[in-house]
């Protein structure tokens, strides 16, 4: 077991060692978990060699992974109890029996393995914290890490059990070959799935958020069940070193002096290296993304009498999905907003600066995702494309992100309908009132993403372009609806912000002319209900999405 409390160079805790088993007075309990492991592993690779080229099998076979996943379970609660009492934590090795016995329900009878693996690793989390901070004579505190607390495909050895054998796409596959390599068992039928094995935890993550989708047709729980405890593990992670950047980062000449420390802190967070890795993959963000958005506003309209199925009953087969999808859409909401706070802060440090000495990439990747949302927006193959399920992203977003996001969404659309020369001839400072809308979609451009800190579009500038020529406006976004979607986004961001005393991005930071400007924008959305066109004409929840607007409107001082 390892024991917990010591501290290492710079005040840290040290990496934590396990004891000899064979040193502790409860070497009969980690005897059993070592044979249980065994037992279970074999049994699995076992049962793998035979579905592969029989079509049923015995019930002694199918339920005898079962029986051993589940007394693995229960002896690891017990010394996992009993290692608590002496202030020490298992080694991570067990951790990842867990999280494979876990991932591994593809291949149980039942569903009690899987879900009993993830709520053992849920409250072993929660006992002991993967990460946290510290104060040890520094005023903005350290982030300590315990590995043991935690299992995440980036710690092992490439050679060891878990990355060799955990890190395929199928399950089953993945027990054939353990089987052919460890026990000299082979299939003599044709082998049925997938035997891609992924080099990086991104390729791991897209997997969970691909299986999520598909949780309506296919039995994919443990994959489900994946996602949601690598989310727990990054987030806790990353609020930790979030809380530290904040401290530092507020005082001018402290983040100066402690850049590198700042830059460092993000880098090493679970998330970046889950998602970023050795270098960064566009193509595989983007998908991740657009997986995301499709998480968020997949729910359905009676997704509030969904209820996942925590304890199912004895005699359920695996199959009941282990999360409501209205569940799957907090996830991934959860997931997209820590990404776009991660870059973001790194985008607002300089992180991203070409001229400074410290940049920490070749690309803004915080602006990388405003391009990805984008895409899986308002475009042809986008998400979004009803007001509601635009209604559900939008709403998802931290208010600084929403109001960004709409920015660029705002500027893509307005720079499309409107060359500069049109603008330039509807009045002598037109231009000058919507020209941010262009430097904004220069940010977007591939060769200027060079900036020094967070970027955000000023609240006018959006608004000027909505009641230039109403008319031609609707056009822009289809309906009446989405823009008073958009209307009603941008003045509930406005309040929020002001709720947690943050700053507006105003051009001349009086509230009195925004407020003005929106309630003239919603006049002329109202206007248009006398419209020939039918789609300028309001629906019920462009009118309902009005109506809030209104009332934030006031709510703003």
């Amino acid at each position: 077991m390892t024991q917990l409390g010591k501290k290492r160079n710079g005040g840290a805790l040290p990496p934590l060692e396990a004891e000899s088993h064979a040193t502790t007075d409860r070497e009969d309990e980690m005897l059993e978990l070592d044979k249980y492991s065994k037992d279970y592993v074999e049994a699995w690779a076992s049962k793998c060699t035979k579905t592969s080229y029989q079509s049923e099998l015995k019930v002694k076979d199918a339920t005898d992974v079962d029986g051993h996943g589940l007394k693995f379970v229960a002896a690891f609660q017990s010394c996992a109890e009993e290692a608590s009492a002496h202030g020490k934590l298992l080694p991570q090795e067990y951790l990842g029996y867990l999280v494979f016995m876990m991932r591994n329900d593809v291949v149980h009878h039942y569903s009690h393995v899987s879900r009993a693996a993830y709520q053992c690793l849920k409250a072993y989390l929660d006992s002991y914290s993967y990460a946290s901070v510290v104060k040890d004579g520094v005023d903005h505190g350290q982030v300590v890490i315990c590995p043991e607390s935690a299992w995440l495909p980036l710690f092992s050895e490439r050679k060891s059990f878990f990355p060799k054998y955990f890190m395929y796409e199928d399950m089953s596959q993945s027990g054939l070959k353990y089987a052919q390599d460890e026990m000299g068992q082979h299939a003599k039928g044709k082998r049925n799935g997938s035997d891609r094995r992924w080099g990086h935890g991104d390729e791991l993550l897209m997997h969970c958020i691909d299986a999520a989708l598909e949780s309506d047709e296919k039995d994919l729980n443990g994959d489900l069940l994946m996602f949601g405890y690598l989310l727990r593990v990054m987030m806790q992670d990353l609020q930790c070193r979030l809380e530290v950047v904040e401290r530092i980062a507020k005082d001018e000449e402290q983040r100066t002096l402690y850049f590198s420390k700042l830059k460092a802190l993000l880098e090493n967070s679970a998330l970046w290296r889950m998602v970023v890795g050795i270098s960064w993959s566009g193509r595989q963000v983007q998908r991740l993304v657009g997986g995301l958005v499709r998480l968020i506003v997949n729910s359905t309209e009676n997704e509030d009498m969904e209820v996942a199925e925590d304890e199912p009953e004895d005699d359920s087969p695996a199959g009941a999905c282990a999360f409501s999808k209205s569940e799957l859409s907090e996830l991934a909401s959860t997931f997209l907003n820590a990404l776009l706070k991660m870059f973001g802060t790194m985008e607002r440090l300089g992180g991203f600066l070409a001229t400074s000495s410290y940049r920490s990439a070749s690309a803004n990747y915080r602006v990388a995702l405003d391009e990805f949302m984008l895409d899986a927006f308002w475009t042809e193959k986008g998400y979004c494309k009803d007001p509601r399920t635009a209604n559900k992203l939008l709403y998802s977003l931290e208010p600084r992100d929403a109001l960004r996001f709409i920015g660029f969404l705002t500027a893509t659309k307005f720079t499309k309908a409107y060359q500069r020369s049109d603008v330039q001839r509807m009045g002598p400072h037109a231009l000058d009132k919507v020209k941010e809308l262009y430097d904004a979609v220069d940010v977007l451009s591939l060769s200027s993403k060079d900036l020094e800190t967070f970027y955000e579009i000023h609240i006018e500038p959006m608004l000027e372009s909505y009641i230039l020529d109403m008319s031609r406006t609707m056009k822009i976004y289809k309906s009446a609806d989405h823009l008073a979607l958009l209307v009603s986004v941008l003045a509930a961001s406005i309040v929020k912000l002001q709720l947690g005393g943050e700053s507006l991005p105003l051009l001349d930071n009086t509230l009195d002319k925004v407020k003005q400007m929106m309630k003239m924008c919603i006049e002329r959305i109202y206007e248009q209900e006398c419209s020939t066109n039918a789609s300028h004409r309001l629906g019920s929840f462009g009118t309902i999405c009005l109506s809030l607007a209104s009332n934030y409107i006031e709510l703003a001082v």
